[in-house]
């Protein structure tokens, strides 16, 4: 006895739009956190700041410091040509006490890094020019884009932090 009886009627079902809509919204939902979870994990390339939970306690000793660097009054320019991406550039430090008279018996120690990138960090030192009071030395920055500037100079007055935000073009091809 087959099924199609007056009893069993065989309807052809007609599929309707909403349950599909439904599933498909939240497929699509579900793709998008994915997708959003495999680019957070993959494209995150570390720390921003190291033993930042050390640095947190020892803020009232930044504070300080940063307040013994203000009473020094001592006056930081740091002076450059644009930067290039992969040549060597060289950078000019003036240093001054409160007076306008150039410190000389600094030791300036340099960190240039890329505030978005890890890998790149190159630490530098710049050594004083007898004759202009001026401090200089060579960097290379590896890649274009921006990049950090740390200058920390110690002298017997005190010490001094500085950070500059400084563009890196592309290198100019001649060919």
């Amino acid at each position: 006895m087959t099924q199609n009886t007056p009893f069993f009627p065989q309807k052809k079902r007609k599929l309707e739009p909403w349950p599909i809509a439904f599933f498909v919204f939240f497929a699509i939902i579900i793709a998008v956190n994915l997708t959003m979870i495999y680019l957070g994990k993959n494209s995150w390339t570390g720390v921003v700041t190291a033993s930042a939970y050390e640095k947190g306690l020892a803020f009232n000793q930044i504070v300080q410091a940063q307040k013994a660097q203000d009473q020094l009054h001592w006056q930081l320019k740091l002076e450059h040509n644009d930067f290039q991406a992969g040549k060597d550039q060289k950078i000019l430090l003036s240093l001054r006490d409160q007076e306008g008279n150039p410190i000389q018996k600094a030791s300036i120690d340099g960190l240039l890094y890329r505030p978005t990138q890890e890998g790149f960090d190159q630490t530098f030192q710049l050594q004083v020019d007898p004759v202009s009071g001026l401090y200089s030395g060579q960097i290379t920055i590896p890649q274009p884009g921006k990049w950090d500037i740390k200058i920390h100079a110690v002298a017997a007055d005190g010490e001094y932090r500085f950070i500059q935000r400084i563009n890196a073009k592309a290198a100019t091809k001649k060919g």
